[in-house]
């Protein structure tokens, strides 16, 4: 579940940052949204973990989950300057999901 609302929000991310291109404000509009993704991350991760951890979740997939919201966290610490750093991050931070993913897949999570 925090894997599908992460591409989310990077695709939301990367689709208002391409149609504010036109427009003037587009940092502005980013940096909003941003913002925004940033400011409800956490308060996501917390109601998955415990809504996993109630259901009986594995902890090879818990540490799938804390991976992705170390992705984001970093991401939000470290904000990209520009909408091209921001898809070389997007991209990057996808495929440490996709590994972390992996290697609970192969350890039988």
């Amino acid at each position: 579940m925090i894997i599908i609302m992460l591409r989310a929000a990077a695709f939301g991310l990367l689709a208002l940052s391409l149609a504010g291109c036109s427009v003037s404000d587009a940092s502005t509009t980013t940096a909003k949204t941003f913002d925004a993704i940033c400011a409800s991350e956490p308060a996501v991760y917390a109601a998955y973990v415990t809504v996993a951890s109630t259901r009986g979740a594995t902890a090879k997939k818990l540490a799938t989950a804390a991976a992705a919201h170390k992705v984001v966290s970093d991401l939000c610490a470290a904000p990209p300057a520009n909408l091209a750093m921001g898809v070389a991050q997007a991209a990057a931070a996808y495929a440490t999901i996709m590994a972390a993913r992996a290697e609970a897949a192969r350890q039988g999570a």
